[in-house]
């Protein structure tokens, strides 16, 4: 599926290649949108609703479009300016309202990953699980990735970082679930745990 506008990519990858990012880039988009559709092939032919797949492509696309770091970022501010990139463009233009909100509010969500609540729509729990899914990979996989966010907080200093990433880490374990959607919690719910406790064992 082709989820935004040639030219909308084109501006896209541009922020996505910005000289900061080391985990937040284009690679990160490119392995959510593959998760994407491994996850449809996984799901009967009747629980394929083609809008929603939709939606979740394009919040996929769009939820990092800003990520600005520094001391002075306060939390969410990056998730409320990359949903305002949303709005903006030609694709949410074509929208009715209330179908361009469910995007926006997708994109809003996946600055409070450590709260579990359940959303209503179906693509935004796709989304929000998918935007997790490089956690439940091999350990490997996973330090590579803790590196690469490292590299993105430069200016913090190494015990507070990984005080707040162990933070982090234990409110998902203390979510009843850390994936939303059957789908996921068959597929990474277990190797994700693993890799956090893992993680944090070692610390």
């Amino acid at each position: 599926m082709e989820f935004i506008l040639p030219e909308t990519r084109k501006q896209l990858t541009a922020l996505y290649t910005e000289s900061h990012r080391h985990y937040h880039n284009i690679e990160h988009i490119e392995a959510c949108l593959g998760m994407l559709n491994r996850y449809r092939s996984l799901l009967a032919k009747d629980e394929i609703f083609e809008s929603r797949f939709q939606e979740a492509g394009t919040m996929i696309w769009f939820h990092d479009a800003i990520y600005d770091v520094g001391p002075d970022v306060r939390h969410g501010e990056n998730e409320l300016r990359s949903a305002e990139v949303w709005e903006a463009s030609e694709e949410a233009s074509r929208l009715l309202k209330s179908q361009s909100d469910v995007i926006s509010d997708g994109i809003m969500r996946s600055a409070a990953h450590t709260t579990y609540d359940v959303p209503f729509y179906a693509s935004q729990a796709m989304f929000l699980d998918i935007d997790l899914s490089s956690m439940g990979g091999t350990y490997s996989a996973f330090e590579k990735n803790g590196d690469q966010i490292r590299k993105e907080y430069e200016w913090v200093d190494d015990k507070t970082f990984n005080l707040n990433r162990a933070k982090f880490f234990e409110t998902l374990l203390a979510r009843p679930f850390i994936y939303y959607t059957h789908i996921m919690r068959g597929m990474l719910e277990e190797s994700t745990r693993d890799n956090i406790k893992r993680w944090l064992r070692k610390q």
